[in-house]
């Protein structure tokens, strides 16, 4: 009888442990961050379910895209607003990056204006794209362009400056 007591009392503690450290796994993303995401959506052609894990404020959880990277696959950002950008920053694995790239903007999600192309980006796990002149848009549209026979195209957060 003693042991059984003394078993339940240790079920409990360890019950009790795990449940204080979940909480203080918990994260809070700082204001600005939080604001954007309430802000900000996303969409795909591929995995569109997992989109707005690259708007989420955190790099640990991903969209990406499910098969090996292909022309025509493409991720859309709605920043919920018209605003000015001068760059895009896409953080990922340093292997799931964008071989090459086409980067759209519209104000209305109907007609789109190319923004940029790249046809070799560059090997990263940030892919800085930047742009001539500050372009205003609503709505961003990243197309892939390249290919890769073995790596997704991985997009761990999307930001804009």
């Amino acid at each position: 009888m003693r042991s059984s007591s003394i078993f339940l009392i240790l079920m409990l503690l360890f019950v009790a442990a795990c449940a204080k450290e979940e909480k203080q796994v918990e994260k809070t993303l700082p204001p600005k961050a939080a604001a954007k995401v309430a802000r900000w959506s996303a969409t795909a052609n591929l995995n569109n379910e997992k989109a707005n894990m690259a708007i989420d404020g955190d790099t640990a959880t991903t969209w990406y895209t499910g098969s090996r990277q292909a022309p025509g696959q493409w991720l859309k950002i709605d920043l919920g607003k018209e605003s000015d950008i001068s760059e895009v920053i896409l953080k990922g694995n340093p292997t799931d990056y964008p071989r090459s790239l086409v980067v759209e903007v519209s104000a209305d999600d109907r007609v789109y204006r190319k923004a940029k192309e790249i046809e070799d980006v560059p090997k990263g796990a940030e892919t800085v794209i930047g742009f001539e002149k500050p372009v205003r848009a609503r709505y961003i549209k990243m197309t892939q362009t390249g290919n890769d026979n073995v790596y997704w195209w991985t997009v761990g957060e999307f930001e804009i400056r």
